[in-house]
């Protein structure tokens, strides 16, 4: 199973150089959390439905390093689909989910994984539990945020980052989110649950495609097999025409075919 989760755990990344310069808190940003809170959700709203993503990307985690080029279909509201290409192009794995099938399969391999569309099934292959619609906004660099009233308790300004940081509770589980306001997007997100970090994600290189910013890198530290993963993208297509098909997976013929659970 873990010769398929380079697909999407794929970045050991070292951040080094000179002191970080420290930006003074803007007079004119917001003041409160419900001051804040429509200009996020109108960015997590905006950009494309659905978009093809041409990538490279690297891991290093317990399992070892890899590396390799990715094709991605991302959709809001079906789901995604990920295949790892050889230097020529060749398709030597896939990872695909919609909201109810999830799958995994590599070539030269004698079993195909398959299961429910659960948190649990895609974070056996991408080392964060999160549903197959998340983890699409995910890559859009629009990641999911609890954005009620009630759960967000802080609003701070990271002068390093640039950006304000809103600090969102739900049981165990807390999320910060930073957001610059000036031209808003999200450029870094970090869950952690119990006291632990869950996922850190970090988003930059923005590029305006059809008048939407979306994120050229994608920095992650991930609990899970204590991964770094990297993802630079290359190429952005919004106009693709995207069908359920897309989304949906199917085992090769003549293959094992092994039933995932959600545990």
């Amino acid at each position: 199973m873990r010769g398929v989760t380079w697909l999407l755990g794929l970045v050991a990344f070292a951040l080094a150089g000179c002191p970080a310069t420290v930006q003074p808190r803007p007079e004119d940003g917001p003041t409160t959390v419900d001051a804040l809170l429509p200009i996020l959700d109108s960015y997590l709203s905006s950009g494309p439905q659905s978009i093809y993503l041409e990538a490279r990307a690297s891991q290093y985690s317990d399992s070892g390093a890899l590396k390799g080029k990715l094709e991605i279909l991302l959709d809001r509201t079906r789901g995604f689909r990920m295949s790892g290409l050889t230097p020529t192009d060749d398709v030597v794995s896939t990872i695909a989910s919609n909201t109810e099938r999830f799958g995994a399969f590599e070539r030269g391999r004698t079993v195909c994984y398959t299961g429910p569309a659960c948190p649990a099934n895609v974070a056996r292959f991408a080392s964060i539990p999160m549903a197959p619609t998340d983890l699409a906004g995910v890559l859009m660099g629009r990641p999911p945020v609890k954005r009620t009233a009630e759960g967000a308790v802080a609003l701070d300004w990271d002068g390093v980052a640039g950006a304000w940081a809103l600090r969102v509770l739900e049981g165990d589980l807390e999320q910060t989110v930073w957001l610059t306001v000036k031209d808003p997007r999200v450029i870094r997100t970090r869950v952690i649950r119990a006291g632990r970090l869950v996922a850190d994600v970090r988003y930059s290189d923005f590029k305006r495609v059809t008048g939407s910013a979306l994120p050229q890198r994608i920095d992650m530290k991930l609990a899970r097999e204590d991964t770094d993963l990297r993802i630079d993208v290359r190429e952005f297509d919004t106009e693709v025409e995207l069908g359920d098909e897309a989304f949906a997976f199917g085992c090769p013929v003549g293959v094992t075919v092994e039933e995932l659970p959600c545990d």
